[in-house]
C-alpha cells in the first residue's frame, strides 16, 4: 500500500487504486489526458482535477482544456485537441436509468464552455 494513501481523500485513494496501481506497466508511464464522464460527475470531479498535482501521468487541469502538439516533420504545423466536458454542455443522465436523456444543464457553465470552444476553434490553425 502506498504510504501516501492515508493522507488522501477517499476520492483520491480511489484514483490511486484504480489508475496508478492498475496502469503501472512501463509502457503506460506516459501522460494520460483525462476528461470527466457522466459517472465521474456523480462523484467528485474537482478531486480528480486536484489529483493532477500529485501525478505526473494524470493530466486533468480543468473540466475542459486544450493541448497543442507539434506535428513531427511538418514545420509550423500543429494539432490542437480540445478536451470537452459533455456533461457541462448537455447535462447528466440518471445513473439509475440506462435510457434516460441528459437533463439539468447549467446554462452558465454551458455558455462558458461553449464560448471557450468557439474561441479555441477560431484560433486553431
Amino acid at each position: 500500500m502506498n504510504a501516501q494513501l492515508p493522507h488522501l481523500s477517499p476520492c483520491l485513494v480511489a484514483v490511486q487504486r484504480t489508475f496508478e496501481d492498475v496502469y503501472s506497466a512501463p509502457s503506460l508511464q506516459v501522460p494520460w489526458l483525462i476528461v470527466a464522464g457522466n459517472h465521474d460527475h456523480d462523484g467528485n470531479v474537482s478531486a480528480q482535477i486536484e489529483y493532477s498535482k500529485r501525478s505526473k501521468r494524470w493530466h486533468f487541469p480543468f473540466y475542459y482544456y486544450n493541448r497543442t502538439y507539434q506535428i513531427p516533420g511538418a514545420a509550423n504545423h500543429t494539432l490542437d485537441i480540445l478536451m470537452l466536458d459533455t456533461v457541462l454542455l448537455c447535462g447528466n443522465t440518471d445513473p439509475e436509468d440506462e435510457e434516460s436523456q441528459p437533463a439539468n444543464r447549467n446554462e452558465a457553465l454551458y455558455n462558458r464552455q461553449f464560448r471557450w470552444i468557439d474561441k479555441n476553434l477560431a484560433q486553431s490553425k
